[in-house]
């Protein structure tokens, strides 16, 4: 016993932590298994209330619609299974995942297309509170529309093709900058240790040269740690890069939004933007909700201080946009104390700084 026990002392170390990480997983694992039966005694004591309970309809990994109400006789989880079977059925056609809204004439209802064929309906009742529900469907379509492109870029050859032939250039470069950067290192050390050794020869047995020796310790400890910094940043780009160029390992969480409510913009099509540029101005100055952005550019959203409009082209640093304000964002903006007012009519002119 005696032998077997310092047997198991000696274990490599990878043995270690492949019995330590199978231990959690175990653990885990049971953790899992009792927790499920007892989820299914609360939700079968949950009252009737509960018994309608929503439904999400995910597709790609992004959240598309949830439905809260019963359509057709339909639950809302069975409205979502439907859904998604639906979008699947049609983008496996191959057609060319166009989508679209369609609304009924009685207002309570509306519905999604994909490729000219319907594959799910909205009401009224799945919406949030202040939400109308055209404005809703087109942010569905939105989200509809980028699910079924990156579903479509799985199986399209050509793309693939070209992620890959992208990949394969970034990784090249990501080598050659690495390389040349742990090239510059070593030289670098070298000629720090140099200029360091050759200072004062004369004066190498007093305690000047033991704090020259600790001086050049603590740069090659600099040199080090910036090399690291670099070849990390390197390497966190080429991830970055590579990661985007396929669907199916593209980045799909949500995007947050601001503590105001409602959102400023309501339509996810960002990514089809060239450039998106921020602004000093936010809720503080004045209504970003009742602004109306110039032509050729969008506001995409609105912080306390700060605005993110979209454009196609690219707005040097120090620009200035004009708004056309509304009346709620005129009079919190002739309000504000960070704004500077300025009365232009007739022979008037008045001038008022903050």
């Amino acid at each position: 016993m005696t032998g077997t026990a310092r047997a198991g002392s000696r274990l490599p170390p990878w043995r270690r932590w492949l019995r330590a990480l199978a231990l959690l997983a175990a653990m885990h694992g049971a953790a899992a298994a009792w927790a499920q039966p007892a989820q299914s005694a609360a939700a079968a004591a949950s009252g009737p209330a509960d018994a309608v309970q929503e439904g999400r309809l995910v597709i790609n990994n992004r959240p598309i619609a949830t439905f809260r109400a019963t359509l057709l006789g339909r639950a809302p989880r069975e409205r979502a299974l439907a859904a998604r079977t639906a979008v699947e059925a049609v983008v496996q056609r191959g057609g060319p995942g166009q989508t679209a809204v369609w609304r009924a004439q009685d207002g309570n209802t509306t519905g999604l297309q994909l490729d000219g064929i319907m594959v799910f309906y909205l009401s009224a009742d799945d919406l949030d509170p202040g939400l109308s529900l055209a404005e809703a469907a087109e942010v569905v379509r939105g989200r509809l529309q980028i699910a079924v492109n990156e579903s479509r870029e799985k199986s399209d050859p050509h793309r693939i093709a070209l992620g890959i032939a992208y990949s394969a250039a970034a990784t090249v470069l990501g080598y050659l900058l690495l390389r040349a950067t742990f090239s510059l290192r070593r030289r670098a050390s070298i000629r720090v240790t140099s200029i360091i050794d050759n200072w004062d020869p004369s004066r190498r047995r007093s305690l000047f040269a033991t704090y020259l020796h600790h001086a050049r310790s603590a740069t090659l400890l600099v040199v080090l740690a910036l090399t690291w910094a670099v070849a990390l940043l390197v390497i966190y780009l080429w991830a970055t890069f590579v990661l985007r160029q396929f669907g199916y390992t593209r980045a799909w969480g949500e995007r947050a939004q601001t503590p105001f409510t409602p959102p400023v913009d309501l339509t996810p099509g960002d990514e089809q933007c060239g450039w998106q540029s921020l602004l000093g101005i936010g809720h503080q100055d004045t209504d970003p909700l009742d602004l109306t952005a110039p032509p050729g550019m969008r506001i995409v959203g609105a912080s306390s201080d700060h605005l993110v409009i979209a454009s196609a082209h690219r707005l040097p640093l120090g620009s200035e946009v004009a708004f056309r304000p509304g009346y709620s964002a005129l009079v919190r903006a002739m309000g504000s104390r960070y704004l500077q007012q300025m009365v232009c009519g007739g022979s008037r002119r008045a001038t008022r700084c903050a």
